[in-house]
């Protein structure tokens, strides 16, 4: 009878708290262009998640996805659905809604036009205000005040005012209205900034509109306009500010310049799509100086690959990389030979992982991780003496620093078992 009443009593608890338990988007199994015909049918916004396998801060807002808060707003309001950029929808994204880091978060309507687009890390409370914001932006009426374009009236294409106005209701009006451009300059620079305030993704097309009127791009509205709006360094508007960083740096301070190049490359090097290649993150380093660029590059992209559990790549860019670059970095040559032994293709390299770390012990003779991974390659090709003296070197520096010693002891055991 108590075994019974012990297991209704545990159903029913798992009954009341199996959704918290639970909790997360729930992201459907449809392609993006079935997304907006079931947001049509349930009249919701579609909510899509750009990402892909190898990417650190998607796993990030992942966690973000499981908050009951989160899902539960999400699983009620939208249609959900992740679209991994490595897959077959990828190069629609990154074509049609310019998605160039990840994750990349979209609220599309069901015509497939941008809300919002969220291209960088949000807690879930940013995540539920916009996508309530996003809601009430949905596309206004046909009988809406704003479908009439109160420029098309005014002959003036010269406002008193240059800089940008958040409350210029013109420009409001403007931004909102659907028959499209007037073409005027001082409005597509007002344009510009209200689809960036919006979020909607629109602002990068305005912009280039905008620029393409201008002669001279060195003014210092015009400096400031493209130092605003350069947002990633696959842009044309980055290398311009690469290639007149002087101009740039003379109109919004030094320090803010280089702050803001480097915040674009970190963003590129952790969140880009497509990937970065060694190439490429070693060119990005550049920008940030070209004092060892080479050298930081290299290593940027070599902790990477190790986050990532990329063993190949790791091991061609560090054999690469010990050649060519650095051959004294015994910390890259160790986690070379980490990677090979781990590999069952490379059990035919073992000399050439005895070589490498033979240098390494030279330039660092006092980490007992060296001489225990000496003394693995031994133990693999059964060379029972020398590999005894390498572990038991490892295990006699371990207590200077007063190592947990269980690891090697256990690799002890298996060399005397030979």
């Amino acid at each position: 009878m108590k075994s019974f009443f012990t297991k209704h009593i545990l159903v029913l608890l798992l009954f009341f708290f199996a959704p918290q338990l639970c909790a997360s988007i729930r992201f459907e199994s449809i392609n993006l262009e079935n997304a907006f015909a079931k947001a049509k049918t349930e009249k919701k916004l579609v909510f899509v998640d750009a990402y892909a396998t190898w990417c650190g801060p998607c796993k990030v807002m992942d966690k973000v996805f499981d908050q009951a808060s989160v899902s539960n707003y999400f699983n009620s309001n939208y249609v959900n659905i992740k679209i991994d950029m490595d897959g077959p929808q990828g190069a629609l994204l990154l074509n049609q809604y310019g998605v160039v880091y990840l994750p990349t978060l979209l609220i599309l309507n069901s015509e497939g036009e941008v809300i919002s687009k969220i291209d960088k890390l949000v807690s879930g409370e940013e995540l539920i205000n916009i996508a309530q914001e996003a809601s009430s932006q949905r596309p206004s009426s046909p009988t809406s005040a704003f479908n009439r374009n109160p420029f098309l009236e005014t002959k003036d294409n010269n406002p008193s005012v240059n800089d940008y106005n958040p409350n210029d209701k013109e420009a409001i009006l403007y931004v909102l209205d659907e028959k499209g451009s007037s073409g005027r300059p001082h409005i597509m620079y007002h344009e510009a900034y209200l689809h960036m305030q919006l979020k909607d993704g629109r602002q990068d097309a305005v912009v280039k509109k905008y620029l393409s009127t201008q002669q001279d791009w060195t003014t210092e509205k015009n400096i400031r306009f493209i130092y605003d709006f350069t947002n990633s360094v696959k842009s044309d508007l980055f290398k311009y500010l690469i290639n007149n960083r002087s101009r740039f740096e003379e109109v919004i301070g030094t320090e803010k310049v280089k702050e803001s190049i480097a915040f674009l490359i970190n963003q590129r090097l952790e969140q880009g799509f497509p990937r970065p290649g060694l190439q490429e993150t070693v060119d990005l380093f550049k920008h940030l100086g070209p004092q060892s660029a080479e050298e930081r590059g290299y290593l940027f992209y070599l902790d990477k690959m190790e986050r990532e559990n990329e063993e190949l790549e790791y091991i061609s860019t560090a054999q690469q990389y010990l050649k060519s670059v650095n051959p004294y970095n015994h910390r890259v040559a160790h986690k070379l030979v980490l990677f090979r032994l781990d590999r069952s293709d490379y059990m035919d390299h073992l000399d050439n992982c005895l070589e490498t770390m033979s240098k390494a012990v030279i330039i660092e003779d006092q980490t007992p991780s060296y001489f225990a991974t000496i003394a693995k390659i031994y133990y693999l090709q059964k060379r029972k003496d020398l590999a005894l003296k390498n572990i038991n070197k490892s295990i006699e520096l371990a207590a200077t620093r007063s190592e947990d010693p269980t690891a090697l002891l256990s690799l002890w055991d298996k060399i005397n078992s030979l």
